[in-house]
């Protein structure tokens, strides 16, 4: 089985030229998609902490001038807000971990 190999490599000099290329493309291209992965992970983790506090603060606010109580339910849902960005910090970690272990 060696020596067919070794006659092929023989015949076609660009076999293993090419095949190397091959190899660097697929590693590369590996790289790449490895690092939009961790991209969006970023991105996905941001989104996560940012949403919950900002929309939390935001109705808070909004139920505040409407109901001439400012700041309590300004700081009532920003409290709620963090909660839940903690929360869904720990899911998402959870789950990247998950997948990692796969």
């Amino acid at each position: 089985m060696n020596d067919k190999k070794h006659f092929e490599i023989l015949i076609d000099g660009k076999g293993i030229v090419e095949k190397t290329y091959q190899r660097e493309k697929s590693v590369r291209l590996a790289k790449s998609r490895e690092y939009l992965y961790f991209l969006g992970l970023v991105g996905q983790i941001g989104f996560v902490i940012a949403v919950p506090i900002v929309a939390g603060l935001l109705i808070g606010r909004y139920i505040d001038t409407k109901a001439y109580t400012y700041p309590r339910y300004s700081l009532l849902l920003l409290g709620i807000g963090i909660i839940v960005s903690f929360v869904n910090f720990y899911n998402v970690v959870n789950e990247i971990i998950k997948k990692s272990k796969k």
